[in-house]
């Protein structure tokens, strides 16, 4: 991707600055200026300005200082003349296939964080915005600034723990870029690589860099598996399996005769089957099952498997239209207590009713849930002196996972293991929430 300019008359350079050793640039923020305007201004790295200045992702203001790092100082000469800017190093259509690393320093940990931050759209919007009042946020970039923002506390922490860690982040917008990116050589040196969060664009990062045993490629949100085919991958987000393990465990731990009824249908029959042989294999307990062959399950059918005073249910579907039917109609029969388990998904259906939830003690693993902790409070303080707001599930997902991945002393915090038919590494520890006073409450398991 090159980008070509010429020079920018409303461009406005406050100074000249070295920041430990590295030649800057502070850089006066003009009407109608973008982010690719300014890297093109100066022939400098877009990541880079990104990594300098956070907040520039949620678009630029009119006023704004920021810090533009340069690749040298620049001469008298060079200021103001027209530039050609080169993002990536174009390679030949030749691809190689097994990339080596190069480390200048062994002290040094290569990252690189590739996220969907849709910069050229964010761009446009404040150019577009004649008004003085802040512009929102293109939508789609906001599950990676929030992911971001958690990363650059982790990055504080981290430094102050004595890692020297070299960061390349990326934005990520469609499958275009990512395929630039690809077959550029700009992640050939790097250690570690977070993201693309979506998972084919993964897949492609897998293919390319999948053979390498010295590199690390981390899935940090993603739902679909994307670890089938390499050992050097990684995914935070565990499968319905996994899940189902830890869920019938907790069963077996927690109840001897109560009625157990599992809820399915036939659209997704490996749930149901792997509950039926998790049941089967780990615990000595009886159970009905309630298949539902065609559309939504009947109120009906459902009592007649059920005790008339108290029942466990396990509702085997990650089905948004299914669960949104089951939930109402196990919290309509009043006469009965329930405690009703999910799966992680549920995390993601917003029309389930809170107060249902409440009234059937609902447990399910949520994998970015946090508690009350030290290590909770303690980034949330930091988080919010920074950006003056409450952080998210992402922002402080981001945070536990560049701590583990890179600082020993935080290997407690995720549990990554080899799991059947999967080439690459599964993570395994995660909450598993209850709903209790209408409030998520965390179980010790």
């Amino acid at each position: 991707m090159i980008f070509w300019s010429g020079s920018n008359v409303h461009a406005q350079t406050l100074q000249d600055s070295t920041i430990n050793g590295r030649p800057f640039v502070v850089h006066l923020v003009q009407t109608q200026e973008t982010l690719y305007g300014i890297a093109r201004e100066y022939n400098a790295e877009l990541n880079q300005i990104v990594v300098q200045n956070p907040s520039v992702i949620q678009g630029l203001n009119v006023g704004m200082k920021i810090l533009v790092p340069l690749q040298k100082p620049r001469t008298n000469e060079e200021k103001g003349v027209s530039k050609i800017f080169n993002v990536f190093k174009k390679k030949t259509k030749t691809t190689n296939k097994n990339p080596t690393l190069i480390f200048s320093d062994s002290s040094i940990v290569k990252a690189a964080l590739l996220l969907p931050f849709y910069l050229d759209m964010n761009d446009t919007l404040e150019v577009y915005n004649v008004s003085t009042k802040l512009t929102s946020i293109y939508h789609k970039s906001k599950t990676a600034i929030q992911y971001y923002s958690g990363v650059l506390l982790a990055l504080d922490m981290l430094k102050s723990l004595g890692y020297n860690i070299d960061i390349k982040v990326i934005d990520i917008p469609n499958d275009s870029v990512c395929m630039s990116i690809l077959d550029s050589t700009i992640l050939d040196d790097r250690s570690l690589i977070v993201g693309p969060l979506h998972a084919n664009q993964f897949k492609k990062l897998a293919n390319r860099y999948g053979s390498d045993s010295n590199r690390k490629l981390v899935s940090p949100l993603s739902y679909k598996n994307v670890i089938k085919n390499h050992e050097n991958t990684y995914q935070f987000v565990p499968f319905s399996n996994v899940q189902i393990d830890t869920i019938v465990d907790l069963i077996a731990k927690k109840y001897s005769s109560e009625n157990l009824l599992i809820i399915g249908n036939e659209q997704e029959m490996g749930l149901l089957r792997k509950f039926k042989s998790s049941l089967s294999l780990n615990t000595n307990l009886k159970y009905k099952l309630y298949t539902v062959s065609q559309g939504l399950p009947e109120k009906e059918m459902m009592k007649q498997k059920l005790d008339e005073s108290e029942n466990v249910v396990v509702v085997a579907s990650n089905n948004r239209a299914f669960v949104g039917r089951v939930i109402p109609m196990l919290a309509s029969m009043e006469d009965t207590l329930f405690t009703v388990y999910g799966l992680e998904s549920w995390n993601r259906f917003s029309s389930l009713d809170e107060i249902e939830l409440n009234l059937l003690n609902v447990h399910y693993p949520s994998v970015f849930f946090h508690d009350e902790n030290q290590l909770f409070n303690e980034f949330r303080d930091n988080y919010h002196y920074r950006f003056k707001e409450y952080p998210s599930k992402y922002a402080f997902a981001a945070y536990k996972q560049f701590l583990f991945l890179i600082a020993d002393g935080f290997a407690g915090l995720y549990n990554f293991q080899k799991v059947e038919n999967q080439k690459g590494w599964l993570n395994t520890r995660f909450p598993v929430v209850f709903i209790q006073d209408y409030k998520q409450q965390i179980i010790d398991y």
